[in-house]
């Protein structure tokens, strides 16, 4: 089993678990590093996420879980050093194999998914412009859905860059925020880096990671009134109509 040792000496307490936490943030002492799920609030939720949670996976974001989650299965083993980048709902650690570690960090956690992690769980608070941990470490990275909400975007590529090993893998997805969906519903107010297609490719090479596989995804069904979107697992010739981009990368060191 391969745990990631977090290079820091601040932690935050959760039910008697000490949750490392980078010193940056530590020093902010935000009351959203750890999100309260206490008392009704978690009774509803633990209620409710896994009827929730079908829902996505059927209709919402469950095809991009299912493809990052098929490429983990194929390049993780029980030897793998593997870290999910900005784990919210930590959702990738079912698709590890036996014996391989859920490393995995956020800026933010939830009490109620805190309070569900397994012995093999290894979580830090943290920053991806920040990461708590050494040079040439990690076999495997994932972040889906991440980069498009963090300020300083060169700063975190080139901290997953300094965190990898030679040859690493990188899965990624991100937002295709220029296709229909956000045309219509309007721009959502968290993405703060915007690419198309090609242009993210080019931005990742010029960080040193090489494209070993890509493609888009998601068909946005247009129901304008709902929060939530709604999207089917299919692909487009034209890029304007699909809502996600899936990158497989190979750093070059």
């Amino acid at each position: 089993m391969k745990k990631l040792d977090w290079q820091t000496d601040k932690f935050i307490t959760f039910e008697n678990l000490p949750i490392p936490c980078c010193s940056d943030l530590y020093a902010k002492r935000l009351p959203s590093l750890i999100r309260k799920d206490r008392g009704i609030k978690r009774a509803v939720k633990k209620c409710l996420w896994p009827i929730l949670d079908r829902r996505n996976l059927l209709l919402c974001n469950g095809f991009i879980y299912r493809i990052i989650g098929k490429w983990i299965r194929k390049y993780c083993n029980s030897e793998t050093v593997f870290l999910d980048i900005g784990c919210g709902n930590m959702k990738f650690k079912k698709y590890l194999p036996k014996g391989c570690v859920y490393n995995a960090f956020d800026v933010s956690l939830s009490e109620y998914h805190l309070s569900r992690m397994q012995p093999d769980c290894n979580i830090a608070i943290a920053s991806a412009a920040d990461i708590p941990l050494a040079d040439n470490s990690v076999d495997v990275m994932v972040s889906s859905e991440v980069l498009e909400h963090i300020r300083g975007l060169d700063q975190a590529v080139d901290e997953i860059y300094r965190i990898a090993r030679p040859s690493a893998m990188f899965f990624c997805s991100i937002p295709n925020n220029y296709c229909k969906k956000y045309a219509a519903k309007g721009q959502h107010p968290d993405h703060v880096n915007k690419f198309s297609f090609m242009e993210f490719e080019r931005y990742m090479k010029a960080h040193g990671f090489k494209t070993l596989q890509s493609f888009m995804m998601g068909y946005w069904l247009p129901i304008c009134f709902l929060k939530s979107s709604y999207q089917l697992p299919l692909t487009s010739g034209n890029e304007y109509y699909n809502t996600n981009f899936f990158y497989m990368f190979e750093v070059i060191k």
